[in-house]
């Protein structure tokens, strides 16, 4: 029997799923007042800000209650997902290619065959696409383009053969394939091809993006009437998605974390606090939301409590870089470094031009070759939430990060590291430095050491030489007193120099400090080693070999 895998209550910052239905509340009203645009237009448009929740609106709410209505209805509603995905991510497929590939998806999915037109030659387009298809007379497929503001990053042909086709498929009584080839068709071929396939078009876009859609109005002139804004959410909402997921009990999920509950101070707290960061009266966005729930239910689950107190509510001014550093740091050591590295460089565009920056999609196989990272780092991505997998239409998966609220969080956090890491890399500089400094005013001061020692020692032997003539006994004297002199000045340059040493081995020992710091161990153990080397002190060496042994540690750990 397979083990069922446990789930959050809370998904975060990725969308619902259709699966996670039984934990979509507050946005009941919203679904029925949507569904019944869709049941009765050919083509609609859900807009909404960033992190309203459109395409759980659509997954959770919509595509649900579709399968409910098919149970009531003539028609059989069959809801065709479709993401396009920024231009170029997809090794530069066209719009045309990557709708078809959802199409066929769940087509074959569902069992439906292509059909078998007998030689006849069908055009590349979406209603010559359809057409191959064997699809039952009650079929009535709803193509749904989840955040369609992509769409406009495609070349402007695409974008006008997509809107000519989509047209045709939606409206066309009589498609001009038909026309140019009416007197070479059979009419039973006649017959199939004129009889309409009830497709309909649902378009998710951001708000800010909305006005972009007057581009395709001289082909669509419905899209410009047929919209539903999705509006963040009200107080009653907000408690209901708040409130309801942690107490809801299900015999056929497992979840990470046991029902729990809210005090009405935590909950009254959590309301304020999330609606006065919106700009609309009271209101509260999904997104901010998920954030703060997800965050509580991984305090459930570490501390085991039932119950969320005022006290354990997160600082709502740090949430979101609270929640992407926590999340980083759920990562082991050893993947941090270039799980940001993926976030910061491979799923960020930053424009040069004017400074915007956007989410990408990369190929998983292409993304995991470009930085060398491992499958487990990106499922271990994906599992914190900050990056999210769709699957694309060459088979595979694309990986994006997962909501536009984490960039400015990203871009914060990236920021504040390079200017800690431009701090230490300054302050080695520095260090380094005064090192050469210290060591270039050692050389002087030993080379004048030694001249003026040479030069008093030949005085003293001329003088010596000069009284041993006349005195044998005071020469002898003056021979010993010598000896003894240059003892002492042979012990004062070997003190001389080993003091050059401890210095020369603070150097290092503090450059190894400073690599630790940064957890670069491997840099930190070579400088320790260095500052063995130079050290003359039998105890400072024994101090040495310690970090050299947590460093070895640290190093063994993190493999």
């Amino acid at each position: 029997m397979k083990i069922r895998e446990k789930k959050f209550r809370y998904p975060g910052l990725q969308p619902f799923s259709t699966e996670q239905q039984d934990l979509f509340f507050g946005r009941t009203n919203d679904t029925g007042n949507f569904l019944s645009l869709i049941l009765l237009e050919k083509i609609c448009v859900l807009y909404g800000r960033s992190g309203h929740g459109k395409s759980s609106l659509i997954n959770a709410g919509i595509i649900p209650e579709l399968e409910n209505k098919n149970k009531k209805l003539k028609k059989f509603l069959f809801p065709i997902n479709i993401r396009l995905n920024n231009w170029g991510a997809q090794s530069g497929q066209s719009i045309y290619e990557k709708t078809q590939f959802f199409i066929k998806q769940q087509f074959e999915a569902n069992g439906f065959n292509n059909k078998n037109l007998e030689g006849l030659e069908l055009p590349l387009s979406l209603w010559g696409y359809m057409k191959r298809w064997e699809l039952p007379t009650e079929i009535a497929p709803i193509l749904i383009f989840d955040q369609f503001e992509e769409f406009f990053s495609y070349p402007i042909e695409q974008q006008e053969r997509f809107k000519i086709e989509l047209a045709e498929l939606l409206y066309a009584d009589y498609p001009e394939f038909i026309d140019q080839n009416e007197n070479h068709l059979s009419k039973t071929q006649l017959d199939f091809l004129s009889e309409r396939i009830d497709v309909r078009a649902v378009f998710s876009i951001r708000s800010d993006r909305l006005s972009e859609l007057d581009k395709l109005k001289d082909r669509l002139p419905a899209i410009l009437h047929k919209r539903y804004e999705l509006k963040a959410m009200d107080y009653t909402q907000a408690k209901e998605a708040i409130v309801n997921p942690a107490a809801f009990n299900s015999f056929t999920t497992e979840y990470i974390s046991k029902p729990f509950t809210y005090s009405i101070s935590a909950l009254d707290t959590m309301l304020k606090e999330l609606s006065g960061k919106n700009t609309e009266d009271e209101r509260i966005e999904t997104f901010q939301l998920q954030i703060v729930c997800s965050s509580l239910e991984k305090r459930i689950v570490d501390t085991g409590k039932e119950l969320i107190n005022k006290e354990d509510l997160p600082n709502f001014n740090t949430v979101y870089e609270d929640y992407y550093k926590g999340r980083i740091m759920d990562l082991s050591p050893s993947d941090q470094p270039l799980a940001r590295k993926i976030l910061e460089q491979g799923l960020l565009l930053i424009e040069d031009s004017t400074g915007e920056s956007r989410r990408i999609s990369r190929d998983a196989g292409e993304l995991m070759q470009a930085f060398k990272a491992p499958q487990t780092l990106l499922d271990n991505l994906e599992k914190t939430y900050l990056i999210r997998r769709e699957v694309n239409s060459l088979g595979s998966f694309s990986y994006e990060i997962s909501h536009d609220t984490l960039i400015g969080a990203i871009i914060s956090q990236k920021k504040q590291r390079e200017e800690r890491e431009g701090a230490i890399e300054r302050a080695l500089q520095e260090k380094k430095r005064r090192v050469q400094e210290r060591k270039q005013k050692l050389r002087l001061a030993g080379a004048v050491g030694i001249a003026a020692l040479g030069f008093g020692l030949a005085a003293l032997a001329w003088v010596k030489s000069e009284e041993a003539k006349s005195q044998q006994r005071l020469a002898e004297q003056a021979k010993n007193e010598a000896i003894a002199s240059q003892k002492a000045a042979l012990d004062a340059l070997q003190a001389l120099q080993d003091e050059q040493k401890r210095s020369k081995a603070k150097d290092w020992e503090n450059f190894g400090d400073s690599y630790m710091s940064l957890g670069k161990f491997k840099e930190a153990q070579e400088n320790y080693q260095k500052a063995v080397a130079e050290t003359p002190d039998t105890a400072v060496i024994q101090e040495l070999k310690k970090k050299i042994e947590r460093c070895q540690f640290k190093m063994k750990k993190h493999e």
